[in-house]
């Protein structure tokens, strides 16, 4: 029998791939590209990537190096990219391929199943990206509107070629996949999602919260001094570590 005790949550975003960060005029120059590939090289991605060579290609990422096609277009000599420089990739260029890894060179497109961190992380970024199908994508993004798919190898050169050519097409996507992200799509939540369901079915988790806010407030009306009452409604219990910021407050 199939257990009823079994929760669905997708993959999703840190909330800070959605960060501003500035880039120079040199960083974005440094960064962006027509079109680019952030991840690790897997059989699939070296046969796809290699039949993209006439675009203003960049790849970033480790495991490229023994291939002699693309190695005119591995930026950092196949380094390891940190998150932060992962943004300014996604945030620089114009179109972001992603591409669901496999171990088969071919095919290298494989409409396979689940949805990897990338698809919602490039969108966090407010980047526009090119994906591959994936059977549950369209429960989670509309194609053409948040993002755009890509089914064969023809027919991703083909969309690179017309979204290159409508930026503002392109933008408008990329801008609409970000909000839905932002709004849906988190690691905050997914956790709300897991934590009401918890609530739900055990009671007693709920009963829980509620003694710790009427511990919480016992407190609060005790506190004569305003501006540390307020620093306490604020902030939860749990979160405040630092001793020197809370011995402040009572001082003031």
């Amino acid at each position: 029998p199939i257990s009823k005790n079994v929760l669905y949550l997708p993959m999703a975003a840190a909330n800070s791939f959605s960060n501003k960060i500035y880039l120079s005029q040199k960083e974005a120059e440094f960064y962006g590209s027509d079109v680019s590939f952030m991840g690790a090289g897997y059989p699939n991605r070296h046969s796809l990537l290699s039949k993209l060579t006439d675009f203003d290609l960049k790849i970033w990422g480790t495991d490229w190096n023994d291939n002699k096609i693309l190695a005119p277009f591995i930026q950092k000599e196949g380094q390891r990219i940190s998150i932060e420089e992962t943004i300014k990739i996604y945030k620089s260029s114009k179109i972001n391929i992603n591409l669901h890894s496999s171990m088969n060179y071919s095919p290298a497109i494989e409409n396979g199943d689940f949805v990897n961190p990338r698809t919602f992380e490039i969108l966090a970024c407010g980047g526009f990206q090119l994906v591959d199908e994936r059977k549950y994508l369209p429960e989670l993004f509309e194609d053409g509107k948040d993002l755009v798919l890509f089914h064969s190898e023809e027919d991703l050169k083909q969309k690179i070629v017309y979204y290159l050519n409508h930026p503002e097409e392109r933008e408008k996507i990329a801008k609409t996949g970000q909000s839905k992200v932002l709004e849906n799509y988190t690691y905050i939540n997914r956790m709300k999602t897991l934590l009401n369901l918890l609530i739900k079915k055990y009671p007693i988790i709920s009963e829980k919260i509620s003694n710790e806010n009427s511990n919480k407030n016992a407190i609060i009306n005790k506190i004569h001094n305003k501006k540390f009452k307020g620093f306490i409604k604020e902030n939860d219990f749990y979160k405040i570590d630092d001793l020197d910021k809370i011995i402040e407050k009572i001082s003031e």
